[in-house]
């Protein structure tokens, strides 16, 4: 779902940003939210934590991100 569609161009300093705001979510979190992101599981408590602290530093990023994603992907992933 996090990635660029064929045809579809995003500007670089978005993934970087998201990356940025992300791993500092998560590393606040600790590694029982990292280690399972690292690894590729999607875990309900670690992305709805990251989801909100990545909301709370930087807000006005948040639409931008779920612009991105799709709201029907981001329910699919939460259940």
């Amino acid at each position: 779902a996090m990635s660029v569609r064929m045809g579809k161009r995003v500007d670089p300093k978005f993934v970087n940003r998201l990356l940025a705001v992300n791993f500092e979510a998560m590393d606040g979190m600790g590694d029982r939210t990292m280690r399972p992101f690292l690894q590729d599981v999607v875990r309900f408590d670690g992305l709805v934590g990251s989801l909100l602290r990545s909301f709370q530093a930087d807000p006005t990023f948040m639409p931008q991100i779920v612009a991105h994603v799709g709201i029907p992907t981001l329910a699919e992933w939460v259940g």
